[in-house]
């Protein structure tokens, strides 16, 4: 089932001329969704077990781009609607007044958001568990780029050019300029750097990063927010692990900050990082300009 034409149409900012930041930030209303509670082990990002047989163990690469295709395709939600209907499904479709849900036959429902009571992951995946410990590299390999190429590609700005962060002096600055950026909102302003426009329910950020061997590394967030403090919180999945972090006001959107969030520990080689809201959210979440990971040397 197709979107409705509300939803295809280009959202407010896509449709606008460049204009100062700061004066649209304030004339612009905050968008309204339902909203979707996310458990520690999201389905939509998936751990991914040891394989079995000739294999013995899945490579990070692969294991890291397992978990980025599920991550979108196949996690479950339960939605609620303000008459009392219960459904559960994969989101096949988000737009900004509407969610379309296939169920588990494969009947696609479209819903909008105003008629939408609670819409909460499960944890859980519509893929079977352990599906990758029956295929070799290569037929992973073949799984992943079929559901990739189904799957929607990152949004295209000026100025911003995903690429694999590999680490370098023992760090890793994961900066605006080389995410993905995924969302009915969330845009890289060229002028400032950073992410910036970050309110939707499905605005997201997503990086692929290498490191060279396995670690501990501190991670520091550098970001602007104007406005009342600790209003949103940010949840930042780095390999196996996530962060959740509560964003402080750092005077106004000009004035940008680092401070150190939390420590994770990675395995070497690929792997994937995302960062998005945490509903409910409040108005704009965050500037963002890097995310910095320094390796803690013992």
């Amino acid at each position: 089932q197709s979107a409705s034409p509300i939803d295809q149409q280009a959202s407010p900012r896509q449709q606008a001329p460049v204009v100062d930041a700061e004066r649209y930030r304030r004339t612009q209303p905050t968008a309204v969704g339902a909203k979707r509670m996310t458990s520690p082990q999201a389905a939509d990002e998936p751990a991914s077990g040891p394989s079995v047989g000739t294999e013995p163990m899945l490579s990070s690469a692969v294991s890291g781009a397992i978990e980025q295709a599920v991550e979108d395709r196949f996690s479950v939600y339960a939605l609620a609607t303000k008459d009392g209907t219960q459904l559960a499904g994969m989101i096949t479709n988000e737009g900004a007044n509407s969610v379309t849900l296939m169920d588990l036959n494969g009947q696609q429902r479209q819903i909008l958001r105003a008629n939408i009571q609670s819409l909460t992951g499960l944890g859980r995946s519509l893929m079977p568990e352990g599906f990758e410990q029956v295929f070799n590299d290569q037929q992973l390999a073949h799984l992943i780029a079929h559901i990739n190429a189904s799957a929607n590609p990152p949004k295209s700005f000026p100025g911003n050019k995903p690429k694999l962060v590999s680490e370098e002096n023992d760090s890793l600055t994961l900066t605006a300029s080389n995410a993905e950026i995924y969302g009915d909102s969330l845009m890289f302003e060229e002028k400032h750097r950073n992410l910036g426009f970050w309110r939707a329910l499905n605005d997201r950020a997503a990086w692929s990063i290498k490191t060279k061997q396995a670690g501990v590394y501190d991670v520091h967030l550098n970001w602007a927010l104007d406005g009342k403090a600790k209003a949103n919180r940010i949840q930042l999945r780095i390999g196996q692990n996530e962060i959740v972090h509560a964003v402080d006001s750092t005077g106004t959107w000009d004035q940008y900050r680092s401070i150190h969030i939390g420590t994770v520990e990675l395995d070497e080689g690929e792997q994937r990082t995302i960062m998005q809201a945490i509903t409910p959210i409040s108005g704009f979440v965050i500037d963002l300009k890097s995310v910095k990971l320094t390796r803690k040397n013992n």
